[in-house]
């Protein structure tokens, strides 16, 4: 007999299942983080880079000496920095950086973060009475593929997409709670679940999570019975918690707001940043438009940032979530002997996919009229990076993988929807990169208007090619699985799965990575340019376009100035930045700061005593 989510509880059994396979993905992603810190490549870049890995060195050397961490000392002549949200200066890992060193801490804090949300799924699913064997697989997954591992670069981000599971467990089973005491703890997981989203610092997942969580609340409250008693109790609790606890962050964020680039910004800022129609087309293939940079893929020449538009959650399960969605919407296809029993909250998963549409929508942004009307929502039209949104497609996409997965490992019969699904989608990598290859030039050309930036394509058919591979590899899978024993089927599912994980994530992000702090340690410039520092308590202006001393700078807390290229605001420019110093002085703006303006009056006026142009 196959329970309800909400007749399921967490026995000291299941607790054991739970904490097992914490430890499994923890290990997982301390070896996925640690190895390229123990080999001098620390993945640390982008946002992370220049923005949020400094900023929490920087809180925790202020809490080291015993001081709040309201306050950076180091831009311009003071800014705001618990306020600028970024800095995470609250969040409760930011324990890492008061004990090790910055590459190390941001390592452990990612690893995590990763474990977290891979527990928070699989306990998910166990509460939506999925089969244990296809929930463990793809939960392992879940934190290395898709939009979550795309957001790494950003750990404000991914603080709060580590909370989003918990979030839909907490209404999931409070929307139902049988008793008082349900309704409590159910109310006290999603009020710290959500509260920790605000304190990770992130002002689009503080938004954008909420709207997605809020409508799923909404849909279960209204065609689910509910003891109005307890829901009340429920809801109650979980907004005392959320007005209370993250306080602290808003409080001087808030205050913050309009002296800030949200202060006073026209519509087009709001418009910012929307997820293109186009970039759909990397969940089948995610360097379809280049990468991230580095030794393995071309730069990225599509529409707006990589790691914006990185949805692939593997070819796997984007086919079994394919085939769970024409099953779920089309009960008819269903074989209710064999499929039924892995979906026994069908509402509740409709109502996710509910939700995840209207976000889905808003990632669109400007390409749908829905846009139009959110303009006029106050606090969401505050914000820019629409796209953000498109974390719910992903999430969805996850949860839907594991029905079909569970028919697939439980059956010997050949599952024919799944098999014309990853037929489907070896054709759609076919024609994409085919696509991709005819047109070369003047497909870039169309993207982003400047036709020298055209790469040789061979990278990027590698990789079409890898993945046409395995979704290939899948259709055999089923082709074959009468022949085949669960358990040897469970093998090539994860054989597949884990060839996957490790072919994207090399390609995106560990061949990108700096050196960076064990590796310029070394060098005699570094040693001389920390003693430099050391020496000089006064103000400095970096140049150093690559960054090559980064590592080292790190060690010392943050670059007091940091001036570097096509980066907009040393505050925080994605959450609370001094927009409005920027715009006034016209000295930051976009970013293009010539080494010759240090040594100007404007240097002169920020009272820089030294003055680095880097190795060059």
């Amino acid at each position: 007999m196959i329970t309800r989510p909400e007749e399921r509880v967490a026995s000291p059994s299941n607790n054991f299942y739970f904490l097992r396979f914490f430890l499994l993905v923890l290990t997982l992603a301390l070896i996925a983080n640690i190895a390229p810190v123990i080999y001098g490549h620390p993945v640390i870049v982008s946002d992370n880079l220049t923005q949020n890995n400094p900023l929490r060195y920087l809180v925790s050397q202020a809490i080291l000496k015993l001081h709040l961490p309201s306050w950076n000392p180091f831009a311009w002549a003071g800014s705001p920095l618990a306020a600028g949200f970024n800095s995470g200066a609250f969040y409760p890992l930011i324990l890492f950086y008061l004990i090790f060193s910055p590459d190390v801490a941001f390592a452990l804090f990612q690893a995590v973060l990763q474990a977290v949300f891979g527990l928070g799924l699989y306990i998910l699913f166990f509460h939506l009475g999925f089969e244990r064997r296809a929930s463990r697989i793809i939960a392992i997954a879940s934190p290395f593929v898709g939009y979550y591992a795309a957001q790494s670069v950003h750990l404000d981000m991914v603080g709060g997409l580590a909370m989003l599971p918990y979030m839909t467990i907490a209404v999931l089973r409070g929307s139902r709670a049988k008793s008082r005491n349900a309704a409590i703890l159910n109310g006290l997981l999603l009020g710290v679940s959500y509260s920790l989203v605000v304190l990770a610092g992130a002002p689009e997942a503080m938004i954008d999570e909420a709207i997605f969580i809020g409508l799923f609340l909404l849909l279960e409250i209204v065609f689910t019975r509910i003891e109005l008693s307890h829901l009340a109790i429920f809801a109650g609790v979980a907004l005392i918690v959320i007005i209370l606890v993250p306080e602290v962050q808003l409080l001087p964020g808030l205050s913050f707001v309009t002296a800030s680039q949200r202060g006073a910004l026209p519509f087009t800022y709001a418009e910012a940043g929307p997820f293109y129609p186009t970039a759909f087309l990397s969940l089948i293939t995610p360097f379809l438009f280049g990468g991230p940079g580095g030794f393995v893929q071309p730069n990225y020449f599509g529409p707006y940032g990589f790691e914006e538009i990185t949805i692939y959650i593997g070819i796997v399960p984007v086919a079994f979530a394919i085939a769970s969605l024409i099953k779920l919407f089309m009960p008819n296809r269903l074989d209710p002997s064999r499929f039924n029993d892995n979906l026994t909250h069908r509402r509740t998963l409709i109502h996710l996919v509910v939700a995840a549409t209207f976000s889905t929508l808003l990632a669109l942004g400007t390409f749908t009229p829905l846009e139009q009307i959110m303009l006029y929502v106050p606090v969401y039209n505050r914000q820019r990076l629409p796209s953000r949104n498109i974390f719910a497609l992903d999430y969805i996409a996850l949860i839907l993988a594991v029905p079909s997965l569970t028919r697939f490992l439980t059956s010997q019969g050949r599952d024919k929807l799944l098999l014309r699904t990853s037929i489907v989608v070896v054709a759609m990598i076919v024609i994409a990169t085919t696509s991709i290859l005819i047109f070369q030039g003047n497909f870039v050309r169309a993207l982003d208007g400047i036709a020298s930036d055209f790469k040789n394509m061979t990278e990027i058919s590698i990789s079409s090619l890898v993945e046409a591979l395995i979704a290939l590899s899948l259709v055999g899978l089923v082709v074959f699985r009468q022949k085949l024993s669960s358990r040897a089927a469970s093998i090539g599912i994860i054989a597949l799965l884990v060839i996957d994980i490790i072919s994207f994530n090399f390609q995106a992000y560990y061949s990108s990575a700096p050196s960076t702090a064990l590796t310029m340690a070394k060098t005699p410039a570094a040693s001389s340019l920390v003693k430099l520092m050391h020496e000089n308590g006064g103000r400095f202006g970096i140049y150093d376009p690559l960054l090559y001393y980064y590592g080292e700078l790190m060690n010392i807390g943050t670059p007091n100035l940091n001036i570097y290229n096509q980066i907009q605001s040393i505050g925080g420019y994605s959450s609370l930045s001094l927009g409005n110093y920027e715009q006034a002085t016209s000295s930051h703006v976009q970013a293009s700061f010539d080494p010759a303006l240090l040594t100007s009056q404007l240097g002169k006026d920020l009272e820089l005593t030294t003055v680095l142009t880097g190795p060059l």
